[in-house]
């Protein structure tokens, strides 16, 4: 068994000339599938944004379309504080609301008596990492930010603190003169996250006058399955309204704020406003490059099943002979399929390495980090399976018949 199976892989390189021939073929399938795997490795981290959240399917974030008088309405990732409030209570379809927002923007921070400053810190809801699944090195989700003079700090912010990671826990810290407790540390945010920062503290520490008006609170609703989502952005349409209404603030102001929800894992892609904490991708960047990867996938599989074809006109008499031998059809077919398959196996794994080399490259140039970690989800392998079946089946069917 092994000697044939030997025999039929050394097949395509019995003659000086075939050798040329087959190495072309594979080489340049090889090259063609590397820069696909290499785009496939960039679409498939592009859409896997924000979704190793538990239940990212039913968190929505509420964007603000907010108008004043004749003005230009414009479009924020945020929303008023007050709107959280009455959805609380008045929302049976939202499980979970989870609003932060940003108030320092490097403050001044004394920890362990050395001066330094801190940019990146918000200040959210107590539930804050229940909902959301950032990893906690230490620390409750359920409990960490409950007493309002807890904070949270980033792996690499405690280490820049105090020197080591856990030997920031517990210590206590002054940001603007205000002391807080250092009650977990979070694991550095993962990259394929729409959200960036250093630090979380509880939003009951901000003024009064941050929450009394204005659109200012990044706000996410964690939804019961199968709820209306047009229903219920009409239904925070006429809760704005009522709010704004109820708020002497905004007396003899012409304010008019729709709502729109849309879900967190398409935030990245579908998302640009002002205010995103991050630099956000585009869905359009990622339709091109999806579409220019099977163009060219399609070239390079086109141009190996040619050359496939055309090496097989060199194999007639060999095959002709086979059959005056008493070899059948179905053997000649199992055996010149079975070729085809071991050729563009070994073009997949050399397009593999060469993607894997090249990646580094690859990710300096789109400006994110791109790993080939990423084929091996259950996507890309069935991505990658169906691409090397079609391509074997493609090549070999023509000789085989």
């Amino acid at each position: 068994m092994a000697i044939m199976i030997l025999s039929t892989i050394l097949k395509p390189f019995t003659t000086k000339k075939r050798q040329v021939s087959t190495l072309v073929n594979v080489l340049g399938l090889a090259l063609g599938l590397a820069i696909s795997m290499m785009i496939w490795m960039f679409v498939l981290h592009e859409t896997r944004y924000d979704k190793f959240h538990a239940d990212y399917q039913d968190i929505y974030r509420i964007h603000s379309t907010a108008g004043l008088g004749q003005g230009e309405p414009q479009t924020i990732p945020a929303a008023m504080f007050e709107l959280g409030e009455t959805i609380k209570r008045s929302f049976p379809e939202v499980k979970e609301v989870v609003r932060f927002t940003s108030y320092y923007h490097s403050p001044d921070v004394v920890f362990r008596e050395e001066a330094t400053t801190l940019s990146g810190i918000l200040f959210g809801e107590d539930n804050f990492f229940e909902v959301f699944n950032f990893e906690l090195l230490a620390g409750d989700p359920s409990t960490v930010l409950a007493d309002p003079v807890n904070i949270v700090l980033s792996e690499s912010t405690a280490a820049r603190l105090a020197g080591s990671p856990m030997d920031a826990l517990y210590q206590t810290m002054s940001i603007q003169g205000e002391t807080y407790h250092v009650a977990g540390i979070m694991k550095d945010l993962p990259e394929n996250t729409h959200m960036a920062f250093n630090a979380m503290a509880n939003h009951e520490r901000l003024p009064n006058q941050i929450k009394a008006s204005g659109t200012n609170f990044f706000t996410y609703l964690k939804l019961t399955p199968d709820t209306d989502i047009r229903a219920l952005e009409n239904k925070l349409d006429e809760t704005v309204k009522e709010v704004i209404q109820g708020n002497s603030i905004y007396d003899g102001i012409p304010m008019v704020i729709e709502n729109a929800l849309m879900n967190l894992a398409d935030i990245h892609l579908d998302s640009s406003y002002i205010w995103e904490l991050k630099d956000n991708g585009s869905r359009r960047n990622v339709i091109i490059f999806s579409l220019l990867s099977i163009f060219i996938l399609l070239i390079e599989i086109i141009n190996f099943v040619n050359l496939s074809t055309a090496n097989s006109t060199l194999r007639a008499k060999e095959i002709g002979i086979r059959k005056v031998s008493g070899a059948s059809r179905v053997e000649l077919f199992k055996q010149l399929m079975v070729e085809s398959f071991i050729l563009t196996a070994i073009a997949f794994f050399l397009a593999m390495a060469l993607a894997e080399a090249f990646s580094p490259y690859f990710s300096e140039q789109m400006g994110v980090h791109l790993s080939s970690s990423a084929i091996f989800t259950l996507r890309g392998v069935l991505l990658s399976l169906g691409t090397l079946l079609f391509t074997a089946l493609l090549a070999g069917l023509y000789p085989a018949f």
